[in-house]
């Protein structure tokens, strides 16, 4: 659903919730234009299924806002949580098609980025994704935000390795930054780490960048599909079997 036509001042004060389960630390914020107005980052991955919708209802009643005066949602696509992901793109496409308010589904890596932002170094957003890998990708700000190294699941040794052939040394958040760390140092390669508790894409940042997406034209609904990066261990079991 696009938000072109939309008034640059009904965009930017409009009030946005913004979902994020696609990590182990799942959260949700309510915004009124970029200023927070409320965020919730205790949802436990195992049950976003049952909490994420009392949750968002309890965030409201808080802020006393109503369901109605929300102008626009923004959800996690991944890389991450094949479950979390499912559950919370469906959520977030449940409310957008019954409140008939504009979606955009944001990278959880390049909202991992943004918390960076502020740094102005280049900055490599890295992700547990367990079985020996890691989400990763790398961005350097401007006065956009630009991908240098693409969203890959890779081992932490190839993606240390990746990292320490860049000219510009980044720097590192996320969950999985502790096992590059690790392999970056048996290159001799010593990069700066942001401090972050909990290590993983916030939900305001999410609807930060939404405010943007609308402001550009928006997206459709049908456009809004998980970014698993790689196959789940059910395809991968399945192929085995076959």
């Amino acid at each position: 659903m696009a938000a072109a036509g939309q008034d640059y001042f009904v965009v930017w004060l409009m009030k946005v919730l913004a979902l994020d389960t696609s990590t182990s630390f799942g959260s949700i914020a309510l915004l009124h234009g970029e200023a927070l107005i409320l965020q919730t980052q205790a949802l436990p991955c195992k049950s976003h299924v049952e909490k994420l919708f009392p949750t968002i209802q309890q965030l409201l009643h808080e802020a006393q806002v109503e369901l109605r005066d929300i102008g626009g949602i923004a959800v996690g696509v991944g890389p991450g949580s094949f479950t979390g992901l499912r559950v919370g793109i469906a959520a977030a496409l449940g409310l957008s098609f019954a409140l008939q308010i504009p979606i955009a589904g944001i990278s959880t890596l390049r909202a991992l980025a943004e918390s960076a932002r502020a740094s102005g170094k280049t900055v490599a957003s890295i992700i547990d994704a367990r079985r020996r890998e890691v989400f990763c990708a790398t961005y350097q700000f401007g006065s956009d935000c630009q991908q240098i190294l693409p969203e890959q699941a890779l081992t932490p040794q190839a993606c240390a390795q990746q990292l320490a052939l860049l000219t510009e040394k980044p720097i590192l958040v996320g969950d999985g930054v502790e096992v590059v760390q690790a392999e970056l140092q048996k290159l001799g390669v010593h990069l700066p780490v942001l401090p972050m508790h909990p290590p993983a894409p916030s939900a305001h940042l999410l609807g930060k960048l939404l405010l943007s997406v609308l402001q550009k034209g928006g997206v459709k609904r049908e456009e809004i599909a998980p970014n698993y990066i790689r196959k789940s261990d059910a395809e991968l079991n399945y192929k085995v079997k076959g």
